[in-house]
């Protein structure tokens, strides 16, 4: 093949993969997502104590369900982490952080506020990591091409022993 069949080859590959991106982009406008502050906090609580914190969430535009729930982060052989949804049986910190029970209906672009509470159990101690994961939803469901986001809360709760 001479030189110009690959120049036109390659030209058409370019021009395919623009229009690709540029498809992907123009379908997948949608991405819902939500502010979330704080990311990370800690705690140094004794056996039997409680603290508060409060989650505040900024929506993006249109009324959103958020969805909140405990996981627990695993590392993997090689070296990443994943996130397993908190079992209680499994992983008793889970207990100790209560979150509302009903996914939480934010008005859009009306800033909410959520009191977390983390109560600690006699008879424990070390540290202990969970994750509170905030997925926000529109109301009327995920429209096609849309896009989710999660944020993972990362609580670190030591308790000396």
């Amino acid at each position: 093949m001479g030189t110009g069949v690959m120049a036109v080859r390659s030209a058409k590959y370019r021009c395919g993969l623009i229009l690709s991106v540029f498809f992907v982009l123009v379908l997948c406008e949608v991405a819902l997502g939500v502010g979330v502050q704080p990311l990370a906090v800690d705690f140094d609580l004794r056996p039997g104590q409680s603290a508060r914190f409060t989650l505040r969430l900024t929506p993006t535009g249109e009324e959103e369900l958020i969805h909140l729930s405990i996981y627990r982060p695993v590392q993997l052989p090689t070296g990443s982490f994943a996130f397993e949804q908190g079992d209680p049986e499994s992983f008793p910190a889970s207990r100790w952080v209560k979150l509302p029970s009903q996914p939480l209906r934010v008005a859009g672009n009306q800033p909410s506020e959520i009191e977390v509470q983390v109560s600690v159990p006699f008879g424990v101690s070390g540290s202990h990591v969970l994750i509170i994961m905030v997925e926000p939803q529109p109301v009327g469901g995920l429209p096609p091409g849309g896009l989710r986001i999660r944020y993972a809360v990362r609580v670190v709760i030591r308790v000396p022993g």
